[in-house]
């Protein structure tokens, strides 16, 4: 997708900055980036203009989602202290290698974990494992297991999204500008959270200058660019006045 730098912006003294983005383009979408921490303020205020001959279609993001929400297909969960029975649990059904101390290994489709009772020793709970090969069901106590391989694409793939997403944490989300298809040149306007500027204060002084000594107070404001790109050729306002935030949610 075609990217839209920054051209101007507009940060105010108590944390708020009004930005705009201006590009001349051709495609049909335009994406960009926000943290999650922004996306009321930039949603409630994003403006797209296109000055050209084209259209904006519609402005497009990602509805927030749970953890529990984004687990709801996983048939793996595993919990904080007994993550070994949950995934024998949910790798029910599944074609598996169950690696045992002082034998051999033991493949087979997985039956279930059986719980002997609560409160007891890991050991007491059984693993039972279909040896298709042998119409045989194996049984053994779960304290013997000393690796599980999983043989089945779906179940590792499970395993592997239920880590990625009980781990992750989300930082961005992205806003997606629909565009007619041809040459645009687009403007887009919004407000954002951004760091508060400050004020450095410096005093040059001249020694020999030809009319006597001479100081030069100067006032310098400075701040921090938390964005992911690179700041060239902007124009920049520095005000100390207080701007109107929108907190609330969607």
């Amino acid at each position: 997708m075609a990217s839209v730098p920054i051209t101007h912006m507009t940060l105010y003294k108590h944390g708020v900055g009004f930005f705009e983005r201006r590009a001349s383009l051709s495609g049909e979408a335009v994406e960009l980036s926000f943290r999650v921490g922004e996306m009321n303020d930039v949603l409630k205020s994003l403006t797209a203009i296109d000055w050209g001959g084209g259209q904006v279609l519609g402005i497009e993001y990602a509805t927030p989602e749970s953890s529990e929400e984004r687990l709801a297909g996983c048939s793996i969960r595993l919990g904080d202290d007994r993550s070994l029975r949950d995934l024998l649990t949910g790798l029910r059904g599944r074609h598996v290698r169950l690696m045992l101390d002082q034998e051999e290994d033991s493949v087979g489709t997985l039956l279930g974990l059986d719980e002997v009772a609560e409160r007891q020793p890991m050991a007491t709970s059984l693993v039972s494992l279909l040896k298709v090969e042998e119409d045989e069901v194996q049984s053994v106590g779960l304290g013997r297991v000393r690796g599980v391989q999983i043989l089945d694409e779906r179940g590792a793939g499970d395993l592997r999204f239920f880590l990625r997403t009980a781990l992750a944490q989300e930082e961005t989300r992205a806003v997606t500008i629909r565009l007619t298809p041809g040459d645009h040149d687009l403007s887009l306007f919004y407000i954002a959270p951004a760091p508060t500027w400050r004020v450095s204060y410096r005093l040059v002084a001249d020694a020999h200058a030809q009319d006597g000594p001479r100081a030069l107070l100067q006032g310098w404001g400075i701040f921090d660019n938390r964005l992911d790109e690179d700041l060239q050729g902007i124009s920049l306002a520095l005000v100390a006045g207080m701007p109107i935030s929108f907190v609330y949610d969607l």
